[in-house]
């Protein structure tokens, strides 16, 4: 597997991380045992004990997350919030990956770039989103989308193009 055009080297797991958007933890689980798990699993058994904890504690305070426990379905304010903080570890070299699945326009227009794929993991798209997400409309329409309109979200548009919308379908391959 190729991150960035090379080899991934023996640093690749300790500087990625993978968050899905379901809550597969334990629902009785606070933030932190939520990290602690997989702490003490994914390091080296050669890593202390107290050091592997010591680290989560660090996330915790870099994501603010001591008083407030990460939920799904954020209002537009907090997902905004988020979104910031995501942007200042992305500005000091950390890469993201983050799923969405029809985010508003505004949060849209945050990310630099989309790999869209279908539920049998076939790539859609891959590339910039553009300012005003013109350079992926433009690819879109360009290969038989309707085109979308200016009050239209277009991640939603997106969607309802390759018929992944909610009754939506496309013949477009």
């Amino acid at each position: 597997m190729l991150v960035d055009g090379k080899m991934r080297d023996e640093s690749f797991q300790c500087k990625t991380g993978y968050a899905q958007q379901q809550d597969l933890h334990l629902e009785t689980s606070t933030a932190q045992e939520a990290l602690w798990f997989p702490a003490l699993l994914r390091q080296p058994g050669s890593v202390p004990r107290a050091e592997k904890l010591a680290y989560v504690e660090e996330v915790i305070q870099l994501f603010c997350m001591q008083d407030d426990e990460p939920t799904c379905g954020l209002d537009s304010q907090t997902s905004w919030a988020i979104l910031d903080l995501l942007a200042k570890v992305s500005k000091a070299g950390q890469s993201i990956l983050r799923t969405i699945h029809q985010p508003s326009v505004m949060l849209f227009q945050r990310f630099d770039r989309l790999l869209l794929h279908t539920e049998g993991v076939n790539t859609v798209y891959f590339g910039e989103i553009g300012d005003n997400s013109k350079t992926h409309i433009d690819y879109f329409e360009r290969n038989g989308g309707n085109p979308c309109s200016p009050d239209a979200n277009p991640g939603e548009w997106m969607l309802e193009v390759i018929g992944a919308a909610p009754s939506s379908s496309s013949e477009i391959d």
